[in-house]
């Protein structure tokens, strides 16, 4: 395995189950698989253990912007069993539109999880901290706008 996409994303674990409520919307729905979209992607397949054909497009967030960060509440640590920094997983929502370069990732309402315990939670942060609707491939779209 390539060390750059190794320390990119340490091993994602294979469940995660959300504690409280599952996904906004998907509330009913607690227990997720993780699956690779394709190798040598950073896309993973959030999968519903209870209904296989609700999924979702995640990736760690990382892998295009650089500064993503945010503070997590007591109750969250709590929640979730964090302890310390590297226990911490963090997956964005990804929306594909028919133009693929412009997907979005919603950096409003991050997936944080716990490395090794699978337990996770939806977080939604300050309206005003990241956008809704973030452009992935923002250099891409940034290039097709120059002559």
């Amino acid at each position: 395995m390539d060390k750059d996409k190794e320390h990119m994303h340490p091993e994602l674990p294979e469940k995660l189950v959300f504690v409280g409520q599952g996904l906004l919307g998907f509330e009913h729905l607690t227990q997720f698989s993780i699956q690779p979209y394709a190798a040598e992607t950073p896309f993973f397949w959030l999968r519903a253990d209870a209904e296989p054909d609700t999924a979702f497009l995640v990736m760690e967030p990382g892998y295009f912007i650089e500064d993503y960060s945010f503070e997590l509440g007591d109750e969250t640590l709590q929640e979730l069993g964090i302890t310390a920094a590297e226990q911490v997983g963090v997956l964005v929502l990804l929306s594909i539109p028919d133009n693929p370069l412009e997907m979005t990732a919603n950096l409003l309402g991050p997936l944080v999880f716990h490395r090794e315990h699978q337990h996770c939670k939806q977080i939604v942060l300050q309206a005003d901290t990241y956008p809704l609707k973030y452009l992935v491939f923002q250099e891409v779209a940034d290039a097709g706008s120059h002559p």
